[in-house]
């Protein structure tokens, strides 16, 4: 497998990870897919570190990956730009990426800047989080 990552093992009991006032939460019920969690604040103080959780999940190419939003109290614009990194990224690499449990002010946000069009909502039967 010249230039593709090892796909990692299922996790079955989820991974979380402390970034301050964020939280991300990776869990890969099966392999090749991932969802990641997030509880928090996605501002310019969380984004570069919840980049690099989310771009070291994507080496590894999963075929889906899910990003809750739950759990977000907070999405400046730092969050709309780590957001169209991320679908560029799993574009280039033919990983279907959705957006789930998006809050309304996540979504709101999105809408006013032409932006919600570009992602997928997560509706698939099983796409359940932990």
């Amino acid at each position: 497998m010249t230039g593709q990552a090892a796909r990692p093992e299922p996790v079955n009991e989820p991974v979380r990870t402390d970034l301050g006032s964020l939280s991300v939460t990776v869990w890969r019920p099966a392999v090749p897919h991932c969802t990641v969690l997030l509880a928090g604040e996605i501002d310019m103080i969380t984004v570069p570190d919840l980049r690099a959780c989310v771009l070291a999940e994507l080496q590894a190419r999963p075929l889906t990956l899910v990003l809750d939003f739950r759990d977000v109290t907070f999405f400046g614009s730092a969050g709309l730009a780590f957001l169209i990194e991320i679908r560029d990224v799993a574009m280039e690499q033919d990983t279907e990426l959705y957006l789930t449990s998006v809050t309304r002010g996540v979504a709101r946000l999105l809408d006013i800047v032409g932006l919600a069009g570009m992602f997928r909502s997560d509706t698939r039967p099983g796409a359940a989080t932990p």
